[in-house]
């Protein structure tokens, strides 16, 4: 009887927490550059930079279109979302390790980085022992695309994920060229959230 019991509120339940999935369209807003801008791609003289914005990521595609090495020094960039500027970790470094210097990443000329990057302060460990759930990483949402974060830690209701429209999301890169750091700087916009088909 008890088993039928939960079948039963475990099936009217369902409706209510279905995942429900969003989709929006992001572009670089800033700086306000017609000629080196096109949508989330930017490119000059010496390097092209594309950003693809995930749930809780930033994906950036680096190119060095210099004859020089080029390299990305980790601890100089920094994101900022909702006004607060957070450390960055990128693809390869474990989450335990979140708070260790990170080593610079050389482009070699002609050559494209591929990266992944997440706010540090974002990223924390869910001790659910007392729960007797296994414990594992949770990771705070950049931008919610969906009712239910993908690590399920985080539930947003599609108002909230609407209530986003034109939220901003800063980028600094700190980019070492012949042992001078230049800083690029793009703010991206989030808009037209819609819901997935």
């Amino acid at each position: 009887m008890k088993k039928l019991f939960f079948v039963i509120v475990l099936f009217l339940c369902i409706p209510i927490y279905a995942k429900k999935i969003f989709t929006c369209n992001y572009a670089i807003v800033a700086p306000i550059d017609t000629v080196h801008i096109k949508g989330t791609l930017y490119t000059d003289t010496i390097i092209s930079l594309n950003f693809r914005l995930n749930e809780s990521s930033l994906g950036v595609t680096i190119a060095n279109k210099s004859t020089q090495p080029m390299f990305i020094d980790w601890e100089q960039c920094a994101m900022v979302i909702n006004g607060i500027s957070e450390r960055c970790i990128h693809s390869g470094i474990k989450y335990i390790e979140k708070a260790n210097p990170q080593s610079r990443t050389i482009v070699a000329p002609s050559a494209i980085l591929s990266d992944v990057l997440s706010p540090a302060s974002h990223i924390t460990w869910l001790d659910r022992s007392y729960l007797s759930l296994p414990s594992m990483w949770n990771i705070m949402p950049i931008v919610a695309l969906s009712t239910t974060s993908s690590n399920h830690n985080y539930r947003f209701t599609e108002n909230a994920i609407l209530a986003q429209e034109n939220k901003e999301i800063t980028i600094m890169l700190c980019i070492i060229i012949e042992e001078k750091p230049v800083y690029k700087t793009f703010t991206l916009r989030c808009f037209n959230f819609r819901k997935s088909k």
